[in-house]
């Protein structure tokens, strides 16, 4: 797994990852949906780059859908009985250590206010959570982009990309976004990044780019990926709601898929 301490441009990528399960949670138990959908193929890649067992929280007979889509990364899927229980309950009875879904759909403006279940899954220390909308596919990746800065959420955002490119074959960019005002050492961010990464036969590539503002570069930029992978607001719901989000921006706007990475946080 890639760790970092908030603050630091310090990455190392341990392929086992931290021990545990995989639960892959989506909102809708629809075997011929589950199959195609990019939530699925998130969860097997994951679950296939730590080497860790694949809990499906669906009815048994939409398993099937699950599994083995890759012969080359078969993972050992079960199902998770209730899966109408609570996302914390389940990452707890299967001892998760990363947590795949759907994102969550805010409805109103004052939902921003308020801390998804899956931030709040990460913010608790209880694992790894990634999320990707529920109607994206991943039919062909051959790129994928990785907007990257300080903090815990870009070395996840790394390690799926990673583990994406590793079942799909695709290639990889560590992108930041140099701003005016930013603080960042960019270069020494990307070049750090790019050292941590082992143990793979991905290809990597680290582009610093330098623009007036990190969000629109990165929706323009989305548009010559197949998928784009970043890491979750560390900002406060009140900061976001006032001055925005890169990352809720992005999901929003991009061209391609848009996987965000929320990291747990260090108990």
């Amino acid at each position: 797994m890639l760790t970092d301490v908030r603050g630091s441009v310090d990455l190392n990528l341990d392929r086992s990852g931290p021990s545990g399960a995989c639960l892959f949670a989506p909102d809708v138990d629809d075997g011929e949906n589950l199959a195609s959908a990019a939530p699925t193929a998130l969860a097997e890649a994951i679950a296939a780059w730590r080497d860790v067992p694949l809990y499906a929280a669906v009815e048994s007979e939409s398993v099937s859908a699950v599994a083995n889509r890759s012969p080359d990364h078969r993972v050992d899927v079960q199902s998770v009985p209730n899966p109408d229980r609570s996302l914390d309950l389940l990452a707890d009875r299967v001892d998760a250590s990363v947590v795949v879904t759907d994102r969550e759909r805010r409805a109103g403006l004052l939902d921003d206010l308020r801390p998804t279940t899956t931030a709040k899954l990460a913010r608790n220390g209880e694992a790894d959570v990634l999320t990707v909308d529920r109607g994206s596919q991943f039919n062909t990746l051959a790129s994928i982009l990785v907007p990257i800065t300080e903090g815990p959420n870009s070395p996840l955002a790394i390690e799926t990309a990673i583990a994406l490119a590793e079942v799909s074959g695709a290639a990889v960019d560590l992108f930041h976004v140099q701003t005016p005002d930013s603080t960042v050492d960019g270069q020494r961010l990307l070049s750090n990044a790019r050292a941590g990464i082992s143990d793979t036969d991905v290809e990597v590539d680290t582009w610093h780019y330098e623009a007036p503002s990190a969000t629109e570069a990165i929706i323009e930029q989305s548009a010559y990926y197949d998928v784009t992978v970043i890491g979750a607001p560390q900002s406060g719901p009140l900061k976001r709601f006032v001055f925005g989000s890169t990352a809720a921006d992005v999901t929003d706007h991009a061209v391609s898929p848009v996987v965000v990475a929320h990291a747990r946080a260090e108990q």
